[in-house]
């Protein structure tokens, strides 16, 4: 993280009530006057994490992160019923009404940049900025990409077969159904072994083409192979999202024609290609588009690292807030 703002502590934590049972998780940082950004963490299934929030200046910022229903310490914890896009966009909105805030800056990575993208075409009028990293469009073609035999696959042969490996080979020209049914088996066991394969193809593909394992390590963080957490990946997966097969995230493009922000990308990112970042630019052309040539997906990557501060930076000074 050379390059981004010092550590930081949330000076609050809770749990936001909905009006379905869930409780989601929320936690604000940096300064309470400050210009409201929150982050949207990406999986399915993730969680906010703390390094996040080393892109904001916290003397500028009012920093919130929040753990979408069913991940994270969002309660009840790797919850499929009622948990569906749609639901984490009204999670999203009741939280901003919860914390009293009239605009705030949308800021998500990967499937957290799809769904701050939904937010946005959703909720254009509470929206000050957004700023997109590695984004996923969340079409058909996307998840081809990166579960298919043919796309992403095809650069990571070996381990494209690890991942099928425990799947029946007669289930493996559909691998997210299969996986859907082994992180749904009712032995813990199954589930387990189904997690580590899953988190394994999931590191191997956001590493890509980087190979120095002493900067980023290829097994992915303690706890993070929690069945539960890849079964919401799985199920939303399979049910593509819940967004249109065809143009994904950018159903209500209109919407976005008028918010400032940025998208960030990596050119070699192998989990959300460049073309999802040159797609979302054509359909948000206010965005300022900056395709960092030398990083991948991941947002602990330098030159990932500063582009984000820097892009944050530009929002903030634009929104006319000061250190």
């Amino acid at each position: 993280m050379d390059g981004a703002f010092p550590s930081i502590v949330p000076y609050r934590s809770g749990f936001l009530d909905t009006s379905d049972g869930q409780q989601i998780y929320f936690e604000e940082s940096g300064n309470p006057a400050g210009l409201p950004v929150v982050i949207v963490h990406g999986g399915p299934g993730a969680s906010t994490q703390p390094y996040r929030r080393r892109f904001f200046r916290s003397t500028v910022y009012r920093i919130i992160g929040f753990d979408q229903r069913g991940a994270g310490h969002s309660r009840p914890s790797g919850v499929l019923e009622r948990n569906t896009t749609a639901h984490l966009l009204d999670d999203m909105e009741a939280l901003r009404k919860y914390l009293g805030i009239e605009r705030w800056v949308v800021f998500g990575g990967s499937w957290g940049a799809t769904l701050a993208l939904c937010y946005v075409q959703r909720y254009p009028a509470h929206v000050q900025a957004l700023l997109a990293r590695g984004t996923l469009l969340g079409r058909a073609r996307d998840l081809e990409w990166f579960f298919g035999a043919y796309g992403v696959a095809s650069i990571l042969p070996e381990a494209y077969q690890q991942f099928l490996a425990p799947l029946p080979p007669t289930a493996r020209n559909r691998p997210v159904a299969a996986y859907v049914d082994l992180l749904s088996s009712s032995a813990l066991d199954v589930r387990t072994a189904a997690a580590v394969a899953w988190a394994h193809w999931e590191a191997s593909v956001a590493h890509g083409l980087f190979c120095d394992k002493a900067v980023y390590a290829l097994e992915p963080r303690p706890g993070a192979q929690d069945p539960g957490r890849y079964a919401i990946a799985a199920m939303y997966a399979h049910s593509g999202f819940f967004l249109d097969p065809e143009c994904g995230a950018l159903h209500d493009t209109r919407n976005l024609l008028d918010v400032p922000g940025f998208i960030i990308h990596g050119r070699l990112d192998l989990v959300c290609p460049v073309e999802n970042a040159i797609t979302l630019h054509q359909a948000w052309p206010k965005a300022e588009l900056k395709v960092i040539e030398e990083a991948g997906h991941l947002d602990i990557e330098p030159p990932l690292v500063a582009a984000l501060v820097a892009a944050s930076e530009a929002i903030a000074s634009r929104c006319h807030f000061h250190r």
